[in-house]
């Protein structure tokens, strides 16, 4: 017997699967989240935590609580956000040529879904999305949420902008519009346009929340600290690895470099307030040391 599905109704419901995405209704409980991570459950819980009966105590809003203790402790509570990951392309530099659902970049589907569902608006994949675009660029473009067969998820209510935002990205070109894994073997001038084009991305959508932007002005996101949370580190554990082929996260060795170049050559680069840049850095495996060191260094602009 399926768990009554009243109280998610402020989840809003997905209909069946029509696209590569396998959507399903939502029933955010703890037995029966099998959506992917990405959609609608497990991010619907980082703002509220839902359980059979809807009772005020029992489904505490998790964003609004993070940022009580934050205030509570002398931070910034803005400071608290969660982070999302990008999404690659394909082909170099491509992008969708009418937007996501969201109106973005397709680079930044998920940084889009996030900030609508604080907004309190409606969030997920679409069902409409466009298989050519998808085929070329191996993004998910294009569908709008007037449609009518467009319905998303919404939480129950919307929340307070941080003026924070965490991109975990490693640029690279996926090797196939269905695998998102690192093509390996890319050319560094490839993985470095790969890279200005997702923080070119990134500047468009802070700038898209500005006094003139296509979002409509909203100052925190608009001056946004942007935290590149987690990227390509230089570490090696191999043999292997340490003569040029993969890093330690089994990403190409050349991604630090494009990296940090396709940031300095991007419109993001100098950009007030600034930007801050965390390689991921994993103190229980082999390949790391603590300090990690991340020499040669070239600075990010």
């Amino acid at each position: 017997m399926l768990p009554n599905r009243e109280p998610y109704r402020a989840y809003g419901r997905v209909p069946p699967p029509a696209s590569r995405h396998d959507t399903r209704f939502v029933c955010a409980n703890e037995d029966d989240a099998r959506l992917r991570r990405d959609d609608v459950v497990a991010r619907g819980r980082m703002f509220r935590k839902l359980r059979f009966q809807m009772i005020a105590d029992r489904n505490p809003d998790v964003f609004d609580s993070l940022w009580y203790y934050m205030a509570l402790r002398g931070f910034d509570p803005k400071r608290m956000t969660i982070s999302v990951t990008e999404e690659r392309a394909s082909s170099v530099g491509a992008d969708c040529s009418n937007g996501t659902i969201y109106g973005d970049s397709g680079r930044l589907f998920h940084v889009s879904a996030l900030f609508a569902a604080i907004a309190g608006t409606e969030f997920g994949w679409p069902q409409k999305w466009e298989l050519p675009q998808y085929e070329q660029t191996g993004l998910t473009c294009g569908s709008n949420w007037d449609d009518e067969d467009e319905i998303g998820a919404a939480l129950p209510r919307g929340h307070a902008f941080p003026n924070v935002l965490d991109l975990h990205s490693y640029p690279c070109l996926k090797t196939t519009p269905e695998n998102s894994q690192c093509l390996p073997t890319q050319s560094p001038q490839d993985l470095k346009d790969e890279a200005k084009a997702n923080f070119n991305a990134v500047k468009a959508f802070l700038d898209s929340y500005g006094p003139a932007g296509a979002h409509g002005y909203e100052p925190d996101i608009f001056s946004s600290l942007f935290l590149l949370g987690e990227t390509h580190s230089n570490r090696f554990q191999t043999e292997a690895q340490a003569q040029g082929q993969f890093t330690c996260e089994n990403w190409p060795a050349i991604g630090p470099w494009g990296t940090v170049r396709g940031f300095n050559e991007s419109s993001l680069a100098g950009r007030t307030p600034a930007s801050v840049v965390r390689p991921w850095n994993y103190p229980n495996h082999a390949c790391y040391l603590l300090p990690s060191p991340l020499g040669p260094y070239l600075p990010p602009q």
